[in-house]
This record gives structure tokens, C-alpha cells and sequence, in this order.
């Protein structure tokens, strides 16, 4: 990781970041969330974007999440005039996909360390 430049580690993901890390061949990308301002009103919508861009290339993946506030309008009888049910949506443009396939080359990466080779180093170093 040195090699890589990576200052800190990130141990929670919030809302309005930007963070950088890297896959095990070393392309950098930045994952990105917009702010979470959500202002719940009848019959109103929030969106929130998530991108990921890979910073060596012309990678660019995102998802939006929407969120439909909804509403009841009655008649003058009381009854049920005008509605819209409260739902969230997901617009997955690759972003889901991506994440799943960096984390199983890390997954794999890591797999493939030879243990038994640090364990050795580890060994020689206390004697």
C-alpha cells in the first residue's frame, strides 16, 4: 500500500464523501456520494447520486436513489381523491456490478499471499 500513496485507511463511507482507493492492479478509482438532503413534503422526490470513476481510464460507473414522498388527497366526502405511495428507486448504471468485481479481485488477491512465506520472515526476524 505504500507504494500506492494511501494516506488513510476509511473505516465508514458517509454521505457528501469522496474516497480513493485502489484495485490489486493498482488502478486507482473514486467513489462519490452527494449529500443526503432529503426534504420530505407530499408528493415531493429526492435524488441521491453515487458515482464511481476509474481515475486511469474512461471508467464510469454511478446509481441514483430516489425517494417518492407520498401523499393522500380526500374528496369532499372523505374519500380517497388523489394518491401516491411512498417508494425508494434504484437506478444501478454499472456501479453495483463494479464494486462486486473489485472486491472478488481483492478477495482473490489476497487468497493468493503466501502465508507461510510471512509467517517464515516473521519467524526469521524474532530469532
Amino acid at each position: 500500500l505504500e507504494e500506492l500513496d494511501v494516506a488513510d485507511s476509511v473505516d465508514s463511507i458517509e454521505f457528501g464523501g469522496s474516497y480513493r482507493f485502489f484495485s490489486p492492479d493498482k488502478t486507482e478509482y473514486v467513489l462519490s456520494l452527494d449529500e443526503l438532503e432529503l426534504y420530505p413534503e407530499d408528493g415531493g422526490r429526492d435524488t441521491i447520486d453515487i458515482v464511481l470513476k476509474g481515475m486511469n481510464s474512461d471508467e464510469f460507473y454511478g446509481a441514483s436513489v430516489e425517494v417518492v414522498y407520498g401523499y393522500l388527497e380526500e374528496d369532499d366526502d372523505g374519500g380517497i381523491d388523489d394518491a401516491e405511495e411512498e417508494e425508494v428507486y434504484v437506478n444501478d448504471m454499472g456501479i453495483i456490478k463494479k464494486l462486486e468485481e473489485l472486491v472478488k479481485e481483492w478477495n482473490d488477491s489476497l487468497d493468493n499471499i503466501d502465508t507461510e512465506a510471512i509467517e517464515e520472515a516473521i519467524c526469521e526476524v524474532d530469532k
